[in-house]
């Protein structure tokens, strides 16, 4: 079924490796006057780590491990400085990772070090995972590219769509008010 393979997964987790699961993992915090929220899918706590997921229903938003390192998909980098900051993570044996829920085997997880990239080689269910040697410099990166995006956004006076392709738009809240979908009308 749609789920199965991933509850599976998360049960031999916790069974098999004494793993901590925790579901909405919210988080809040004031940043320059600026209200910095969301909500962890799933976090699981290790003896020897932590992976933090975003699950998602199909691998449409997440398709390349470069989209991940490159910034294009930030929610996971967002949730990973923000658990950080609050010091909710262990940020020594870190992975971090959407999970496709219809084919977990379009699930990509990345690791900043090699104990929990070789843990996430060993599971049950085979997903997408790699080491990423630089993760220090990649996290300090995207940092600076928060900042700049959080300063853009508080400049901004008036918002302008800008989705990467119009598939994007049949997701979005904001589909029939949105002045880029009046455009094409």
């Amino acid at each position: 079924s749609y789920t199965r393979s991933v509850i599976k997964l998360l049960d031999s987790l916790k069974r098999n490796h004494s793993a901590e699961l925790l579901f909405e993992v919210c988080f809040e915090r004031f940043e320059n006057d600026i209200k910095l929220n969301g909500s962890v899918d799933c976090l699981i706590k290790l003896p020897f780590g932590t992976i933090l997921l975003d699950f998602k229903r199909s691998n449409y938003s997440f398709s390349t491990m470069a989209s991940i390192l490159k910034y294009e998909q930030v929610q996971l980098w967002f949730y990973y400085n923000q658990l950080r900051k609050n010091e909710v993570i262990d940020t020594e044996n870190l992975s971090i990772g959407y999970i496709d829920l219809s084919e977990i085997e379009n699930s990509l997880i990345i690791s900043n070090s090699l104990k929990m990239n070789d843990f996430v080689a060993d599971l049950d269910v085979k997903v997408k995972h790699k080491f990423i040697e630089e993760w220090n410099v990649l996290s300090s990166e995207y940092v600076n590219f928060e900042k700049k995006q959080i300063l853009n956004l508080v400049n901004e006076t008036e918002f302008q769509a800008s989705p990467r392709n119009d598939k994007v738009c049949n997701f979005c809240i904001g589909e029939k008010i949105c002045s880029r979908k009046q455009e094409e009308l």
